[in-house]
């Protein structure tokens, strides 16, 4: 099965099936963000997010076989090149604590281990996800991190380059042992950033999220939405389809850099999608929206405007939770977008039926950072 680079795409990769005895036959993998990355003038890449080199400077390892360089050092100071090919846009983030001592590594995560918190950064597709576990009351409630930037202006929680956003700091968001949910009060002050909680009736173990995201625009590429306008929300870490509060919910798949449909025969296509819950008994189908180029909606009312597929595919009862579930076939959906266009964006919505109260599945999305939307054709 020969890779086909010059069809690749930042969110696809094809395949050429003629040399194991099967021509004119391609295989396309796409998802909702990315799965490949280059530099100025190379062919592209897959991502390996666990590759890891041997660094210089203050630095001890250059991870860049992603879409960004991340640089980090064992006393935990980290830069980050959200433009992997532009050395002079970075942020750097120093140490947590004055003494950090050695990280246990796991490929792309590192942990430092203390007696009352635990610190983890992992470095994910999209930026680098930051943890902290506060282990008992002891643990301190709030943290000054100094960082620097080169080349980068802050606005708000955005990071601008060149007057464009190209990271995002998400708000950090509490769990504590019961499930109890509780924002982060954030503020950044000169060349530092303030992170304080209230731990108030929370609680230990508490676990502490803050992301460092890249290429935020993607993040609303997936999401759900209901139809009378009552919920939209397209940068949540989970969507839903189904039936939730005795009203329909439905959820869109935004896949781009897709190419060379047109004039196909779709003889395998399906989706597949992280199970995070589930709940009753769902009932939904499977259709696409019936346009070259479709955008991603940025409300109800526009989720409601998009023109639908004429072949639609039902996807019915509760999915596996903490594995990948594949689709049935979607051959006829994929099929008529190729017969009517040359599509470049593939755009899969998930409409909501049944009745009842919560009979529904919840998928991960890119906003979860690792387990993203997948479709194979």
């Amino acid at each position: 099965m020969r890779p086909v680079i010059e069809r690749w795409a930042e969110s696809v990769r094809q395949y050429d099936l003629g040399d194991i005895g099967r021509p004119n036959r391609f295989i396309m993998d796409a998802q909702v963000g990315p799965m490949n990355f280059r530099d100025t003038g190379g062919p592209w890449q897959a991502i390996d997010e666990k590759i890891s080199d041997p660094d210089g400077e203050t630095f001890s390892a250059r991870f860049s076989k992603l879409p960004y360089i991340f640089r980090i050092g064992e006393d935990s100071h980290r830069r980050f090149y959200p433009d992997r090919n532009n050395d002079q846009a970075w942020i750097q983030f120093e140490k947590f604590f004055p003494n950090m001592g050695t990280p246990i590594k796991n490929g792309n995560v590192w942990t430092w281990d203390f007696t009352h918190i635990s610190i983890s950064l992992e470095i994910q597709f999209l930026g680098v996800k930051l943890s902290f576990i506060l282990k008992d009351t002891l643990a301190p409630n709030s943290l000054s991190i100094p960082f620097t930037m080169k080349g980068l202006v802050r606005q708000g929680a955005f990071l601008l380059l060149s007057g464009i956003p190209v990271v995002l700091l998400r708000r950090p968001l509490a769990i504590d042992s019961a499930g109890t949910e509780r924002a982060l009060n954030v503020s950044f002050g000169a060349g530092t950033v303030q992170l304080n909680l209230d731990t108030a009736s929370l609680v230990y173990p508490i676990v502490i999220d803050p992301t460092l995201d890249l290429t935020p625009e993607v993040s609303g590429d997936d999401g759900h939405w209901r139809t009378n306008g009552s919920l939209f929300e397209n940068n949540t870490t989970a969507c839903l389809f189904g039936r939730t509060s005795n009203l329909p919910i439905n959820s869109w798949f935004r896949y781009t850099g897709v190419g060379g449909l047109t004039g196909s025969t779709i003889n395998v296509s399906y989706m597949q999608l992280y199970g995070y819950a589930t709940g009753g008994a769902p009932e939904a189908y499977i259709d696409a929206d019936d346009s070259e180029a479709p955008v991603a909606p940025t409300s109800a009312a526009d989720a409601n405007t998009k023109a639908h597929t004429t072949a639609n595919v039902r996807w019915d009862g509760a999915l596996t939770v903490g594995v990948y579930n594949d689709s049935p076939s979607i051959n006829t959906i994929i099929q008529e977008i190729a017969d009517s266009y040359d599509p470049a964006v593939i755009q899969i919505l998930i409409m909501g039926e049944g009745v009842g109260d919560a009979s529904y599945n919840q998928v991960r999305t890119i906003d979860n950072g690792t387990l993203f939307p997948k479709l194979h054709t």
